[in-house]
C-alpha cells in the first residue's frame, strides 16, 4: 500500500488523483491521505502574516519523514530536500502556475512586480550560484538541523515567462480552471484581456 499525502485543495487533490491513478494502473494499491497545513486552516491576511515558512508544506513534510505516508506532490525546495534525505521520485512532471490578481489591484504596481521578478530572472541566470544559499530561508526553522543540507545542488526552481501564452494553451488553462471548480472566482474570461495582463510586463 502506498499512501500519498495530499493538502484539500482542488489542485492538490487533482495531482494526488492523477498519480493514484497512473500507480493504480502499473498494479500497485493505493490511499490518499489529506494533511491540513497551517495555510490551510488560518486564512487570515497574507501568507507573510502568518510570520513562517513553508505554512502550505510544512505539515507534509513531517509526515513523509515520520513515516506516516510513501509519498507526495512536492515543490522546489522540497523535491531537492527529500532526495537528500535518500527519497526518490516516482512521477516528475512541469506545470504552469495561474496567477490570481484582484480586480482592484494597481496595473502599475503588479506591472512593478513583474517586473521585480523579470530582474531577478535575469539575475539568475547570470550567476546562479550567487543565489542558491537563498534556499535556506525555504526550509522551515525545525528542519535547519535535521540534515546538512547542501544547497549547490538545489537548483533554480521556477522559472517565471513573460511573453502572452497561445490562444491554445490559453483555452486549456481555463478548461483546468473550470475542472478544478475556480472558475466562480473569475470575472474575465476574455482571452485579448487576461493573456495581455499576464504576459506584458513593460
Amino acid at each position: 500500500m502506498i499512501r500519498i499525502g495530499t493538502r484539500g485543495s482542488p489542485l492538490a487533490r487533482w495531482q494526488a488523483d492523477w498519480v493514484a491513478a497512473q500507480l493504480g494502473a502499473a498494479g500497485f494499491a493505493v490511499e490518499l491521505v489529506p494533511i491540513a497545513t497551517r495555510g490551510d486552516w488560518e486564512q487570515r491576511g497574507s501568507i507573510a502574516q502568518l510570520g513562517e515558512t513553508g505554512v502550505f508544506t510544512k505539515e507534509i513534510e513531517r509526515a513523509l519523514l515520520d513515516g506516516e505516508v510513501e509519498a507526495a506532490s512536492l515543490l522546489p525546495p522540497q523535491i531537492v530536500m527529500a532526495e537528500q534525505l535518500g527519497l526518490r521520485k516516482i512521477i516528475a512532471d512541469t506545470f504552469h502556475t495561474l496567477w490570481w490578481v484582484p480586480g482592484n489591484s494597481e496595473p502599475d504596481v503588479v506591472r512593478g512586480y513583474l517586473r521585480a521578478l523579470d530582474c531577478a530572472e535575469r539575475a539568475m541566470d547570470a550567476d546562479l550560484a550567487k543565489y542558491l544559499p537563498l534556499w535556506r530561508l525555504a526550509v522551515p526553522a525545525e528542519f535547519e538541523t535535521y540534515h546538512a543540507w547542501d544547497f549547490t545542488q538545489f537548483g533554480r526552481g521556477e522559472r517565471f515567462v513573460y511573453q502572452a501564452i497561445p490562444r491554445e494553451e490559453f483555452d486549456a488553462t481555463l478548461a483546468q480552471v473550470k475542472r478544478w471548480g475556480l472558475d466562480q472566482y473569475l470575472q474575465d474570461r476574455s482571452f485579448d484581456r487576461l493573456s495581455f495582463a499576464v504576459g506584458q510586463a513593460p
